[in-house]
């Protein structure tokens, strides 16, 4: 009986890690929320940074476009955009490439101390 248990905690674990291998797409992801648990109020600051500061705009378009999980949907995303704040526009209401980058400004404390700057904090 014990053996059946690790056994099928083995398969459960191994199918986790390995789905969590797989690229997120924006119809997987629910919400947006960060690997390093920022409160909700503190997204959505980062949000509103992103979209005003151009400098958090062009570091981020820059890491999305070098991240191989995000360039085709930001080279997409750009084809039909007219300038950085329309495409962060655009990144920001696509859920997966949302979370990419409130991710990439949360993980970067330089970043974030800059993005909550920007909204008065």
């Amino acid at each position: 009986m014990k053996k059946v248990i690790w056994l099928t905690l083995g398969l459960m674990f191994s199918a986790f890690t390995m789905s969590a291998q797989l690229p997120i797409s924006s119809s997987d992801l629910k919400s947006i929320s960060t690997t390093t648990k920022l409160s909700e109020s503190q997204t959505e600051k980062v949000e509103k940074a992103l979209l005003t500061d151009k400098d958090l705009q062009s570091k981020t378009i820059d890491y999305l476009k070098s991240n191989p999980e995000t360039s085709k949907s930001i080279l997409d995303l750009a084809s039909n955009s007219s300038g950085n704040t329309d495409l962060m526009k655009s990144i920001l209401g696509d859920n997966a490439l949302a979370t990419y980058a409130i991710d990439y400004i949360a993980k970067n404390p330089k970043l974030l101390k800059q993005a909550l700057k920007v909204v008065g904090l």
